[in-house]
């Protein structure tokens, strides 16, 4: 899934609370936080991040 997202993606993404480079892949964690403690600003770091991670024009064929 990485090599066909790219590592770039990742390079950019800002909005995160923990990066780490994890089995040939990459896991973000977006919060501190559980999103159980604060679903609305998790939901929101989520949108942002799928927002610079470029996705929605993934799905739309645009990339």
């Amino acid at each position: 899934m990485l090599d066909f997202l790219g590592v770039e993606r990742f390079d950019r993404l800002e909005t995160h609370y923990k990066k780490y480079e994890l089995f040939q892949g990459i896991l973000v964690v977006l919060q501190k936080d559980s999103p159980l403690v604060n679903i609305s600003s998790y939901q929101k770091r989520r949108d942002q991040a799928e927002m610079e991670l470029g996705f929605l024009e993934l799905l739309n064929g645009k990339l």
